[in-house]
């Protein structure tokens, strides 16, 4: 039985708003790192690529500092803010599983440049291009299975220590200090 207290999914949202985007002289810049299920996120983006005319945009689940082995399944969204009119707002959702060989997901042409730059899209406004990241963590099926495993040990555990009659406990005349929990 599915404990109900038991998270399997986290959700987080990172607004990340880029000043100066008409001064940006770097072809390839990261967002503020951003934290969600204990790990370090970003925002990639492409302002001015050479090989397309468009803004590319990417979740960055930096796995550098991760464990050998390491992944995790996520939905997300992409939103790149219509500063005028919010149902202009363009959103792409992707599903990926980051791990070790595929730490970047993204799109490499989210909106053409010539669209972003127009003065009456809404997507640059005083300067300033706002990039939103939602992103719903999943818990792996092994994970899931690995914590199941756990609960049923625990769960087995509880019930052999109550099923021992006072007869079948040995007393070695010591206390026993249970770390903080309590003395026997």
């Amino acid at each position: 039985m599915e404990n109900p207290n038991t998270n399997i999914e986290m959700f987080g949202k990172f607004t990340w708003n880029i000043r100066n985007f008409s001064t940006l002289d770097s072809k390839k810049l990261y967002s503020d790192t951003f934290s969600l299920d204990d790990h370090k996120w970003r925002i990639l983006i492409f302002p001015k690529r050479n090989d397309v005319e468009c803004l590319s945009i990417f979740l960055d689940a930096g796995v550098a500092t991760m464990p050998q082995g390491w992944e995790k399944f996520a939905n997300f969204k992409l939103i790149l803010i219509n500063q005028l009119n919010h149902k202009e707002t363009i959103i792409k959702e992707i599903s990926h599983t980051f791990n070790s060989n595929q730490d970047v997901c993204g799109l490499i042409s989210y909106v053409s440049l010539g669209e972003l730059w127009d003065s009456n899209s809404g997507f640059i406004v005083n300067d300033t291009c706002i990039i939103e990241a939602r992103i719903l963590v999943h818990m792996l099926d092994y994970e899931k299975q690995v914590d199941e495993s756990v609960r049923n040990i625990d769960n087995k555990l509880v019930e052999s220590m109550e099923s021992l009659s006072s007869k079948e406990m040995i007393s070695t005349g010591e206390v026993v200090d249970f770390r903080g929990i309590g003395k026997i």
